[in-house]
């Protein structure tokens, strides 16, 4: 069994393991007498229980995999850390995905609930990176419209970075240079 979310999933089968899960979340929490108001369609977590003048902010991952790991996003790491400690997170993980139908359809699962839940840096791993290249930029810009000393009919010119077996190499030059018609 896999240990954390999966990346090879289709929009359908995504989208029927979040309502599965939300769906085990608000019935787990109903049980215990919350109000329980799914807001994940406008904040940056899913749930938002009340009971009487007490409130808790949850967030709900599903999995199919043994749910060891789980993806956060920015938005929602940023979110249970002020919300703490009137926080949680619920890991349905487990969920059985059938994939044999129409549409993609999910069962059974095992609810796992942390409240409160400290996100702590320790236990967060950067799985991704926003990168500036700088393309289009004022700058960048600038150097595009001084780039009419570069004849009109000359190719642009590639420019590569990388690694292989500990090499780098690199193909010189690099210039930004608008697209002709």
């Amino acid at each position: 069994m896999r240990s954390g979310q999966g990346f090879r999933l289709t929009a359908g089968e995504r989208s029927a393991i979040e309502r599965h899960s939300v769906a085990a979340a608000t019935a787990y929490f109903e049980a215990q007498g919350w109000n329980v108001k799914d807001v994940g369609n406008r904040e940056s977590f899913d749930l938002l229980l009340t009971r009487g003048e007490r409130r808790l902010h949850v967030e709900v991952k599903g999995t199919t995999s043994a749910g060891l790991e789980v993806i956060l996003t920015r938005a929602e790491v940023e979110k249970q850390r002020k919300y703490y400690p009137v926080n949680a997170l619920v890991v349905v993980h487990s969920i059985e995905l059938d994939r044999t139908g129409e549409e993609p359809a999910t069962s059974g699962g095992v609810l796992h609930c942390t409240s409160p839940w400290v996100v702590e840096d320790v236990d967060l791993t950067v799985i991704s990176y926003a990168y500036r290249t700088g393309v289009g930029s004022p700058q960048s810009s600038e150097a595009a419209r001084n780039s009419a000393l570069v004849p009109p009919r000359r190719p642009p010119t590639a420019a590569c970075t990388g690694r292989v077996a500990g090499h780098r190499w690199r193909t010189e030059p690099t210039v930004s240079l608008p697209i002709l018609p």
